[in-house]
Protein backbone atom coordinates (compact mmCIF):
# COMPACT_ATOMS: atom_id res chain seq x y z
CA UNK A 1 0.00 0.00 0.00
CA UNK A 2 1.00 3.37 -0.77
CA UNK A 3 2.00 5.58 1.96
CA UNK A 4 -2.03 6.88 2.38
CA UNK A 5 -2.92 3.18 3.31
CA UNK A 6 -4.57 3.12 -0.29
CA UNK A 7 -3.99 0.47 -2.58
CA UNK A 8 -0.85 1.15 -5.36
CA UNK A 9 -2.53 1.68 -8.56
CA UNK A 10 -1.63 0.25 -11.65
CA UNK A 11 1.32 1.74 -13.54
CA UNK A 12 1.88 1.95 -17.30
CA UNK A 13 6.06 2.17 -17.53
CA UNK A 14 8.10 3.36 -20.38
CA UNK A 15 11.71 2.54 -21.28
CA UNK A 16 14.91 2.30 -23.50
CA UNK A 17 15.94 -1.24 -22.35
CA UNK A 18 15.69 -2.88 -26.05
CA UNK A 19 17.08 -0.80 -27.69
CA UNK A 20 20.05 0.34 -25.13
CA UNK A 21 21.30 -3.04 -23.27
CA UNK A 22 18.85 -2.17 -20.24
CA UNK A 23 21.07 0.64 -19.52
CA UNK A 24 24.84 -0.47 -20.06
CA UNK A 25 24.87 1.15 -23.67
CA UNK A 26 23.25 5.06 -22.80
CA UNK A 27 23.86 7.67 -20.78
CA UNK A 28 22.08 10.67 -19.18
CA UNK A 29 21.53 12.78 -21.55
CA UNK A 30 20.14 9.74 -24.04
CA UNK A 31 17.79 8.93 -21.29
CA UNK A 32 16.38 12.82 -21.21
CA UNK A 33 15.80 12.26 -25.04
CA UNK A 34 14.18 8.91 -24.77
CA UNK A 35 11.74 10.69 -21.95
CA UNK A 36 11.08 14.03 -23.91
CA UNK A 37 10.61 11.63 -27.20
CA UNK A 38 7.15 9.44 -25.29
CA UNK A 39 6.20 12.85 -23.96
CA UNK A 40 6.72 14.40 -27.67
CA UNK A 41 4.63 11.50 -28.97
CA UNK A 42 1.56 11.55 -26.57
CA UNK A 43 2.83 8.51 -24.84
CA UNK A 44 1.21 8.44 -21.38
CA UNK A 45 3.74 7.20 -18.60
CA UNK A 46 3.45 6.76 -14.90
CA UNK A 47 6.91 5.90 -14.65
CA UNK A 48 10.46 5.75 -16.84
CA UNK A 49 11.76 2.50 -16.18
CA UNK A 50 15.64 1.81 -15.62
CA UNK A 51 17.08 -1.44 -15.42
CA UNK A 52 20.24 -3.01 -14.94
CA UNK A 53 24.20 -1.78 -15.92
CA UNK A 54 23.60 1.55 -14.51
CA UNK A 55 25.95 1.22 -12.34
CA UNK A 56 29.79 0.06 -12.75
CA UNK A 57 30.47 -3.45 -10.29
CA UNK A 58 27.86 -5.47 -8.46
CA UNK A 59 27.85 -4.94 -4.65
CA UNK A 60 28.39 -0.75 -4.47
CA UNK A 61 25.57 0.38 -6.18
CA UNK A 62 27.24 3.30 -7.35
CA UNK A 63 26.21 4.96 -10.69
CA UNK A 64 28.72 5.03 -13.60
CA UNK A 65 29.30 8.95 -13.51
CA UNK A 66 31.50 8.91 -16.59
CA UNK A 67 27.84 8.00 -18.39
CA UNK A 68 25.27 9.46 -15.84
CA UNK A 69 27.19 12.69 -14.24
CA UNK A 70 24.02 13.52 -11.83
CA UNK A 71 23.89 10.00 -10.39
CA UNK A 72 20.68 9.79 -12.45
CA UNK A 73 19.01 12.60 -11.00
CA UNK A 74 18.59 14.55 -13.96
CA UNK A 75 16.44 11.87 -15.44
CA UNK A 76 14.55 12.04 -12.48
CA UNK A 77 13.89 15.85 -12.30
CA UNK A 78 12.40 15.39 -15.86
CA UNK A 79 10.49 12.70 -15.25
CA UNK A 80 9.26 14.48 -11.91
CA UNK A 81 8.38 17.51 -14.02
CA UNK A 82 5.95 15.60 -16.06
CA UNK A 83 4.21 13.47 -12.90
CA UNK A 84 6.81 10.58 -13.81
CA UNK A 85 8.22 8.29 -11.23
CA UNK A 86 11.33 6.33 -11.63
CA UNK A 87 12.70 3.22 -10.75
CA UNK A 88 15.77 1.50 -10.39
CA UNK A 89 17.19 -2.17 -10.43
CA UNK A 90 19.19 -3.30 -8.00
CA UNK A 91 20.24 -6.86 -7.06
CA UNK A 92 21.71 -6.65 -3.54
CA UNK A 93 22.08 -10.24 -2.77
CA UNK A 94 25.06 -10.36 -5.16
CA UNK A 95 28.35 -9.14 -5.49
CA UNK A 96 31.20 -9.81 -8.30
CA UNK A 97 33.97 -9.40 -6.09
CA UNK A 98 35.15 -12.93 -4.73
CA UNK A 99 36.60 -12.76 -0.86
CA UNK A 100 40.78 -12.27 -2.26
CA UNK A 101 39.85 -9.58 -5.27
CA UNK A 102 41.09 -6.30 -4.92
CA UNK A 103 37.60 -4.05 -4.50
CA UNK A 104 37.22 -0.44 -6.01
CA UNK A 105 37.50 2.45 -3.69
CA UNK A 106 36.98 6.21 -3.89
CA UNK A 107 34.17 8.02 -5.85
CA UNK A 108 31.34 6.86 -3.41
CA UNK A 109 33.25 3.44 -2.91
CA UNK A 110 33.59 1.56 0.08
CA UNK A 111 35.34 -2.30 0.48
CA UNK A 112 32.40 -4.89 1.03
CA UNK A 113 33.44 -6.85 3.83
CA UNK A 114 35.17 -10.45 2.54
CA UNK A 115 33.46 -12.36 5.63
CA UNK A 116 30.03 -11.89 3.92
CA UNK A 117 31.02 -12.99 0.91
CA UNK A 118 29.71 -16.75 -0.36
CA UNK A 119 32.09 -18.49 -2.59
CA UNK A 120 29.21 -20.78 -3.49
CA UNK A 121 27.90 -22.66 -6.67
CA UNK A 122 28.57 -19.67 -9.14
CA UNK A 123 32.15 -18.69 -8.35
CA UNK A 124 33.38 -20.48 -11.54
CA UNK A 125 30.87 -17.53 -13.33
CA UNK A 126 32.84 -14.81 -10.82
CA UNK A 127 29.08 -14.13 -9.21
CA UNK A 128 29.06 -14.47 -5.68
CA UNK A 129 26.18 -14.62 -2.68
CA UNK A 130 26.38 -12.10 -0.18
CA UNK A 131 25.53 -13.24 3.60
CA UNK A 132 21.77 -12.31 4.21
CA UNK A 133 21.69 -13.94 7.08
CA UNK A 134 24.46 -11.77 8.92
CA UNK A 135 22.25 -8.62 9.71
CA UNK A 136 25.31 -6.35 9.92
CA UNK A 137 25.69 -7.40 5.94
CA UNK A 138 22.22 -6.73 5.18
CA UNK A 139 22.49 -3.25 6.55
CA UNK A 140 25.10 -2.21 4.44
CA UNK A 141 23.57 -3.24 1.14
CA UNK A 142 20.35 -1.50 2.84
CA UNK A 143 22.50 1.48 3.39
CA UNK A 144 24.03 1.46 -0.16
CA UNK A 145 20.87 1.33 -1.50
CA UNK A 146 19.00 3.73 0.51
CA UNK A 147 22.09 6.30 -0.55
CA UNK A 148 21.61 5.78 -4.16
CA UNK A 149 17.91 6.29 -4.79
CA UNK A 150 18.14 9.46 -2.61
CA UNK A 151 20.65 11.10 -5.05
CA UNK A 152 18.70 9.86 -7.76
CA UNK A 153 15.15 10.83 -6.74
CA UNK A 154 14.07 7.41 -7.12
CA UNK A 155 10.38 6.84 -6.64
CA UNK A 156 10.15 2.67 -6.78
CA UNK A 157 12.77 0.33 -6.17
CA UNK A 158 12.82 -2.72 -8.46
CA UNK A 159 14.68 -5.57 -7.11
CA UNK A 160 16.19 -8.78 -8.96
CA UNK A 161 18.06 -12.33 -8.22
CA UNK A 162 18.91 -13.92 -10.82
CA UNK A 163 20.72 -16.75 -8.67
CA UNK A 164 19.61 -19.76 -7.56
CA UNK A 165 20.32 -19.68 -4.23
CA UNK A 166 18.93 -23.27 -3.50
CA UNK A 167 22.09 -24.49 -4.12
CA UNK A 168 24.04 -22.61 -1.89
CA UNK A 169 21.55 -23.15 1.23
CA UNK A 170 22.12 -27.22 0.92
CA UNK A 171 25.82 -26.58 0.49
CA UNK A 172 25.34 -24.87 4.02
CA UNK A 173 23.07 -27.63 4.97
CA UNK A 174 25.46 -30.59 4.16
CA UNK A 175 28.73 -28.60 5.85
CA UNK A 176 26.93 -28.36 9.00
CA UNK A 177 23.93 -30.86 9.38
CA UNK A 178 22.99 -29.98 12.82
CA UNK A 179 22.02 -26.67 11.66
CA UNK A 180 19.96 -27.85 8.37
CA UNK A 181 17.79 -25.06 7.66
CA UNK A 182 18.99 -22.88 9.92
CA UNK A 183 21.17 -20.38 7.02
CA UNK A 184 18.24 -20.24 4.52
CA UNK A 185 15.48 -19.52 7.30
CA UNK A 186 18.01 -16.42 8.80
CA UNK A 187 18.97 -15.38 5.16
CA UNK A 188 15.15 -15.25 4.20
CA UNK A 189 14.52 -13.19 7.21
CA UNK A 190 17.20 -10.73 6.03
CA UNK A 191 15.61 -10.27 2.89
CA UNK A 192 12.65 -9.38 4.46
CA UNK A 193 14.30 -7.11 6.92
CA UNK A 194 15.97 -5.17 4.10
CA UNK A 195 12.83 -4.75 2.25
CA UNK A 196 11.08 -3.43 5.90
CA UNK A 197 13.91 -0.88 6.06
CA UNK A 198 13.95 0.20 2.78
CA UNK A 199 9.82 0.77 3.22
CA UNK A 200 10.55 2.31 7.00
CA UNK A 201 13.23 4.83 5.65
CA UNK A 202 10.93 5.34 2.29
CA UNK A 203 7.25 5.49 3.71
CA UNK A 204 5.01 4.30 0.85
CA UNK A 205 7.67 2.49 -1.28
CA UNK A 206 6.22 1.02 -4.04
CA UNK A 207 8.96 -1.93 -4.77
CA UNK A 208 8.63 -4.38 -7.88
CA UNK A 209 9.53 -7.57 -7.36
CA UNK A 210 11.25 -9.97 -10.13
CA UNK A 211 14.06 -12.42 -9.40
CA UNK A 212 14.69 -13.75 -12.87
CA UNK A 213 10.97 -13.06 -13.83
CA UNK A 214 8.65 -14.21 -10.73
CA UNK A 215 10.85 -17.18 -8.89
CA UNK A 216 9.75 -15.22 -5.74
CA UNK A 217 6.34 -14.97 -5.05
CA UNK A 218 5.93 -16.12 -1.66
CA UNK A 219 3.18 -15.00 0.95
CA UNK A 220 5.76 -12.39 2.60
CA UNK A 221 7.30 -11.61 -0.29
CA UNK A 222 4.39 -10.20 -1.86
CA UNK A 223 3.12 -8.73 1.18
CA UNK A 224 6.13 -6.04 1.30
CA UNK A 225 6.20 -5.93 -3.03
CA UNK A 226 4.54 -5.88 -6.40
CA UNK A 227 4.77 -9.00 -8.95
CA UNK A 228 5.96 -5.97 -11.34
CA UNK A 229 8.02 -9.10 -13.62
CA UNK A 230 6.33 -11.56 -13.54
CA UNK A 231 8.07 -13.91 -16.16
CA UNK A 232 11.31 -13.11 -18.14
CA UNK A 233 9.40 -15.19 -20.74
CA UNK A 234 8.61 -11.26 -22.69
CA UNK A 235 8.81 -12.08 -26.36
CA UNK A 236 7.08 -9.87 -28.80
CA UNK A 237 3.42 -9.37 -28.14
CA UNK A 238 2.25 -9.75 -31.55
CA UNK A 239 4.19 -13.34 -32.00
CA UNK A 240 3.52 -14.23 -28.74
CA UNK A 241 0.23 -13.13 -27.48
CA UNK A 242 -0.71 -17.02 -26.44
CA UNK A 243 2.14 -17.51 -23.90
CA UNK A 244 1.77 -13.91 -22.39
CA UNK A 245 -1.69 -14.88 -22.04
CA UNK A 246 -0.97 -17.90 -20.27
CA UNK A 247 1.13 -16.29 -18.27
CA UNK A 248 -1.06 -13.71 -17.11
CA UNK A 249 -3.88 -16.30 -16.26
CA UNK A 250 -2.16 -18.22 -14.29
CA UNK A 251 -0.61 -15.63 -12.15
CA UNK A 252 -3.72 -14.08 -11.67
CA UNK A 253 -5.42 -16.97 -10.10
CA UNK A 254 -3.36 -16.03 -7.62
CA UNK A 255 -1.98 -12.47 -7.40
CA UNK A 256 -4.59 -9.59 -8.39
CA UNK A 257 -1.49 -7.36 -9.68
CA UNK A 258 1.35 -7.69 -11.45
CA UNK A 259 3.38 -6.86 -14.29
CA UNK A 260 5.17 -7.39 -17.71
CA UNK A 261 6.36 -5.95 -20.42
CA UNK A 262 5.12 -5.39 -24.11
CA UNK A 263 7.13 -5.64 -26.82
CA UNK A 264 5.96 -5.07 -30.43
CA UNK A 265 7.44 -5.17 -33.95
CA UNK A 266 5.92 -1.81 -36.16
CA UNK A 267 6.19 -2.84 -39.46
CA UNK A 268 4.85 1.03 -40.27
CA UNK A 269 6.86 3.42 -38.23
CA UNK A 270 5.59 6.20 -39.99
CA UNK A 271 2.14 5.33 -38.74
Amino acid sequence: RDKNGELFKPMIAGSSIYWTNYLGATNENDQIKYINTWIKNGAKMDLWWMDAFWHTDFGNWVPDYNRFPTGLKAISDLAAANNIKTNLWFQPEITAYSKTETQKTGNGYSPINPDWIIEGYAKSADTYLLDFSNPDCVNDQLQRVITTMENADISVYYEDFNYIVGMDWAAANTANPSRTGMFENLYVQGHYNLWDGLKEHFPGLPIISCASGGTRNDLETMKRAIAGWRVDYYGACNVHAVEKQSATLAINSWLPYSGSCAVAMNHHPDK
